[in-house]
């Protein structure tokens, strides 16, 4: 009973500290979450023309630059929205040595260019 009572007035000067505002120990801080992959390059325009499976498209950027898209690797990652010809998309991806880009994300974007984001 004695060994109750010893107890009960631990939790209870415990409770008391907490209340009166006593520090608690300091948690660990949360692990933030992973860094996203780099992507070297996005840029927007409109689709000029699209080949006859689907995997390669024509975009003209806000500039009046025609680039080459390759899609097939956004496509097999289910990372693929590509607008019709006409509509305008976000492609995101690295170039290669021949200057097409390797899309690895594709989003439909707004069709007014004053909306869109600075390519980088």
């Amino acid at each position: 009973m004695r060994r109750l009572q010893s107890w009960i007035a631990i939790l209870v000067l415990l409770g008391a500290a907490v209340g009166a505002g006593a520090q608690t120990p300091a948690r660990a801080p949360a692990q933030s979450a992973p860094p996203q992959t780099w992507i070297p390059h996005e840029v927007t325009g409109v689709v000029k023309s699209i080949d006859n499976n689907g995997t390669q498209f024509t975009i003209q950027t806000r500039t009046g630059q025609v680039i080459q898209i390759d899609a097939t690797a956004a496509i097999e990652a289910r990372r693929a929205n590509i607008s019709a010809v006409g509509g305008a998309v976000k492609v995101q991806g690295a170039f290669d040595a021949n200057g097409v880009l390797k899309a690895t994300a594709i989003q439909r974007e707004k069709d007014t260019a004053a909306q869109w984001v600075a390519d980088r």
